[in-house]
């Protein structure tokens, strides 16, 4: 009883922490030691605080792999592999003081187990409002994801070499971070890495963002056997990438070269060009051996004036961000409490920890039924509630209304996302899709057997 409650795990702790009041701000504390668990924290207003004396005294790791099957005989996917998932209901989460790991964070655990390096997160942030100090990201291929909402890191190291950050169409801003590339056997190879890969966007124009991932006063910094001038600060994982390095400085494994479609490039090509009039690569002010005084091909300089926009958090944070919007501006440094007035479904048995939420428990075939503002039409199809998903038979159908431009989060079971939101096919491989809705109806319909999750 009493303010202060001792736990042996952190997930008994934020299994406790999910009964309170979702406005109240809530605070773990983590003593030294190394802690392997897989954490989702769904909880808002939450702190968690290590309290060694310094990130690494407190070590969250958890052993996930793409491609791998853990115990339970699942194949990981990218976006199952994380050690601790910030989930979009989990807004306002500060981290400090700790180190999360993946356990496939070195070339030398890829050799000991025989395998090549595959992805595997460390961190994946959903959620707005999220901040992380003074703290460890260790991975080697897709250490942080940030899928979307607005972030900021200050004091963050983070190790990987294959687009170890990553993202959507989230605007982040890091403060005096170093993003450190470590040395794999893909250097012995030839492979140049990459820092970075962003989307800008999810739907293309309709929700690209002008201001993305920014680095202002950060170190690039490398193990002393990766290859000078030949790692990558970005590739375009979407037509709409936007990353600005300002105020920075830049090893000498950072590529010097302008994109011309060859490979060991400052910024390369994925599913667009760096060269492509959407794209947005810039930088200002940076120092040090692969830092630019003078635009290459793929990134441009900004003004003075444009990069102090960069670093302005009415900007940056604002309530609006190119195609986004946002209810209120954030700025990091406030400690207000922030009120959920978001409405969760969830379908895999979970109550939920804050705004409105309601928990599906149904089956229904050859008929109509409703949970909270959605009507389920399963008269094609069924719709059957299961212990920890719900199973959509081809056809079955999810209705509501909402105000246009309302953010609507699907989370299916990896492989099995066959559905649609207002006729646009979502990757059944994907285990989120974000759609910003249009219109006031959104009809979310299975095209074959999907499991539903929230």
């Amino acid at each position: 009883s009493g303010p202060y409650h001792v736990f042996n795990t952190i997930q008994q702790a934020l299994d406790f922490l999910a009964k309170a009041d979702p406005t109240a701000q809530k605070v773990i504390t983590i003593a030294p030691g190394q802690y392997n668990e897989k954490l989702e924290i769904t909880i808002p207003n939450l702190k968690i605080v290590g309290v060694g004396e310094s990130s690494k005294d407190v070590v969250i790791e958890w052993d996930s792999l793409y491609g791998l099957v853990d115990a339970g005989g699942f194949t990981h996917t990218t976006d199952s592999t994380q050690t601790v998932a910030i989930r979009e209901s989990a807004y306002n989460v500060t981290i400090k003081n700790v180190t999360i790991s993946n356990y496939w964070n070195s070339q030398d655990r890829m050799d000991a187990a025989e395998l090549a390096i595959e992805r595997g997160l460390a961190l994946l942030v959903q959620a707005d409002r999220f901040t992380m100090k003074n703290s460890r990201l260790l991975g080697i291929q897709d250490t942080l994801e940030l899928f979307t909402g607005r972030q900021y890191f200050e004091g963050v190291f983070i190790s990987g070499y294959t687009d170890f950050v990553f993202g959507t169409n989230n605007t982040t801003y890091f403060k005096n971070c170093t993003i450190h590339v470590i040395d794999t056997v893909k250097d012995d190879q030839g492979t140049a890495g990459y820092l970075t890969a962003f989307k800008g966007s999810n739907k293309g124009a309709t929700d690209a963002i002008v201001y993305g991932a920014i680095f202002d006063g950060c170190k690039f910094t490398a193990d002393e056997g990766v290859m000078e001038g030949k790692t990558a600060i970005g590739r375009t994982w979407g037509a709409y990438a936007a990353v600005a390095v300002i105020n920075s400085e830049l090893g000498g494994h950072i590529s010097l070269a302008g994109y011309s479609t060859s490979k060991d490039e400052r910024y390369v090509s994925m599913n667009a060009k760096p060269t492509d009039e959407t794209v947005q690569y810039v930088e200002y002010n940076n120092t040090g051996a692969g830092a630019l005084t003078e635009a290459v091909a793929g990134m441009r300089m900004l003004t003075a004036e444009e990069a102090a926009l960069y670093a302005d958090f009415a900007t940056i944070f604002g309530t609006v961000n190119g195609n986004i919007s946002y209810l209120d501006p954030w700025d990091p440094r406030s400690t207000e409490i922030v009120v959920d007035d978001r409405e969760y479904y969830y379908f895999n048995g979970q109550e939920g920890t804050s705004g409105t939420s309601y928990t599906y428990t149904d089956n229904i075939q050859g008929a109509t039924g409703s949970i909270g503002n959605i009507t389920i039409d399963a008269t094609v199809g069924k719709v059957t509630a299961r212990a920890s998903d719900t199973q959509i038979n081809a056809g079955a159908k999810l209705i509501f209304d909402v105000e246009a431009g309302t953010l609507v989060t699907v989370i299916s079971y990896p492989g099995y996302g066959y559905y649609t939101i207002n006729g646009i096919a979502h990757n059944a491989n994907d285990t989120f899709s974000v759609y910003f809705a249009e219109a006031t109806e959104v009809v979310i319909e299975a095209t074959k057997t999907a499991y539903i999750y929230q």
